[in-house]
């Protein structure tokens, strides 16, 4: 049995929340709205509706949905007390951040700007107030050295092939990820978060036979890369 102190319990009961609310806000800035146009109206059982399609499906598919992020969080703190690393609120606005931008990417292809460049600041403040793992400069080559390599991939792509291989929102949420893992672990970051998307796009093609120009979306794959080589930091903090 996990006996959860009271920092942890908090932790674990605001994440899910968390992630629902900047769900919401991405989808009704960027889904709901724009749709609405300039007639736009909020009619509260419409909106409850539509939402609930961004986590796939119906109330028992939200309920499911909720009861994922709260095993994500509960996870995470059992690995850090594992670990004997303390658990930090600066945890939760990273992967509440990261895990939303992962699942409207998955649903929507889009990763709005609003908070990767949140995700990306905040990354940077927190450690020009020491409350990161990683030091200014660390944080800032991040940006650095994540955005030039994934520029440089796009920049190849679009003169091998005439057309963009990665969107222009995966660079920014690279930059933003950076900020977080430092730039000594960049390489690490984008070669895990590339073969992970070499896998997705294999257990896609197989499954449902992809064949569209539309590709997949590699934010998740990024997040992904991004949560694991966050708690190595973690792990090697001296913070």
């Amino acid at each position: 049995m996990i006996l959860l102190t009271l920092t942890e319990l908090y932790f674990v009961l605001l994440f899910p929340l968390a992630v629902i609310g900047l769900l919401l806000f991405l989808w009704f800035l960027r889904i709901y709205r724009p749709l609405k146009g300039a007639k736009f109206s909020l009619k509260i059982k419409d909106f409850a509706v539509d939402f609930l399609n961004l986590l796939s499906g119906d109330e028992r598919h939200f309920v499911k949905s909720v009861a994922l992020l709260i095993l994500i969080s509960l996870f995470w703190v059992v690995i850090l007390r594992s670990q004997e690393v303390s658990l930090k609120w600066v945890d939760l606005y990273f992967l509440a951040l990261l895990l939303s931008l992962m699942i409207f990417d998955a649903k929507y292809y889009l990763l709005p700007d609003p908070l990767v460049f949140s995700l990306l600041w905040a990354g940077i403040l927190l450690s020009l107030l020491g409350l990161s793992s990683l030091t200014l400069s660390a944080a800032i080559w991040g940006v650095i050295y994540a955005y030039g390599v994934m520029l440089l991939v796009y920049l190849l792509g679009l003169w091998r092939y005439k057309r963009e291989v990665l969107g222009r929102g995966d660079l920014k949420f690279s930059a933003a990820i950076g900020a977080w893992v430092g730039g000594n672990n960049i390489a690490e970051f984008l070669f895990l978060g590339a073969i992970l998307g070499l896998c997705y796009g294999f257990l896609e093609g197989f499954k449902f036979s992809l064949k569209t120009e539309k590709g997949i979306p590699f934010g998740p794959s990024l997040g992904f890369s991004g949560i694991i080589l966050y708690f190595i930091t973690r792990l090697t903090a001296s913070f």
